[in-house]
């Protein structure tokens, strides 16, 4: 079907988008790699199927499959800075990830599209801090090409990062058309402003990347983001369980999480894939 189903099918399996003004001599998006697809059961604008689509890379100011990689100095430090140095805790440059393709149907959202080919692009925001996402969206033209551009606020002006909590790590955004919520799966930080240096062995890279306690929040527009509770998480931070994804079974959210056990070499290197199910998720709205 041409339109929405078409436009968001070719976003998720990681085709050719054009960056817009932004893109400038750097040229399209070229994929090269996919993660997964995650697709729901129908193409409708009320239950919408959302996937994990190509990584992306910021290298000389073209997007291309990988990890961000800046050009400039992300070393440099203000005058009188004290750096902690911690072996084996580096921090890359700052940039953006994992992004999850979704749509805006509520027609009283302030980015909502009647149309129906504008679709919005949320990513981990890699920055060593907390609680932030990468916001980009992509408009289907008419003559079938896309183009990809920042959003704007309210004032006109352009943003780049939105409010999102366990924004810092990969996340799984999924769209519910009973309660018209979007429902977010990520991981909790709860010490952050740890110093690296300090940070016991077990805990794995800087201190924002803490992957042993899996969150569930909703939101109705993508924004503002309720707390729902606490799906699953382990006593040690090495024993992992992030990095997740979920579908909904009837009246269930059914999870899959990448997880580890004490015999895991590390929080990111897990030894298990484990089963959560949240029965009744939607009496969690409040």
């Amino acid at each position: 079907m041409r339109g929405r189903g078409a436009a968001l099918g070719a976003i998720g399996l990681g085709l050719a988008l054009g960056l817009g003004e932004a893109a400038g001599a750097g040229g399209p998006i070229r994929p090269l790699a996919q993660e997964h697809v995650v697709v729901g059961e129908s193409p409708s604008p009320a239950d919408m199927p959302l996937y994990s689509p190509t990584i992306l890379r910021l290298d000389d100011h073209r997007l291309v499959a990988g990890y961000t990689r800046a050009t400039k100095d992300t070393k440099r430090q203000g005058p009188g800075a004290e750096v902690a140095k911690a072996p084996r805790r580096t921090m890359s440059p700052i940039g953006w990830v994992e992004p999850a393709v979704v749509q805006i149907v509520d027609p009283d959202h302030g980015w909502h599209d009647p149309s129906g080919r504008t679709f919005h692009l949320l990513a981990r925001a890699h920055t060593g801090g907390t609680g932030l996402a990468c916001l980009t969206k992509v408009v289907e033209n008419a003559d079938g090409s896309m183009t990809m551009s920042l959003e704007r606020a309210p004032s006109g002006k352009t943003m780049l990062y939105v409010p999102m909590p366990g924004g810092q790590m990969r996340f799984h955004v999924l769209y519910d058309a009973r309660t018209r919520l979007y429902w977010l799966l990520g991981s909790q930080a709860t010490d952050s402003m740890r110093r690296p240096d300090r940070l016991p062995a077990e805990r794995y890279d800087l201190p924002n990347n803490e992957r042993h306690r899996l969150v569930l929040h909703f939101s109705r527009n993508l924004i503002d983001w309720c707390f729902a509770g606490l799906v699953a998480k382990t006593e040690s931070p090495k024993e992992a369980r992030s990095y997740a994804s979920m579908d909904i079974d009837g009246d269930d959210l059914v999870i899959l999480s990448r997880s580890g056990d004490a015999r895991a070499k590390s929080a990111h290197d897990g030894n298990l894939i484990t089963f959560h199910r949240v029965r009744n998720f939607r009496t969690l709205v409040y």
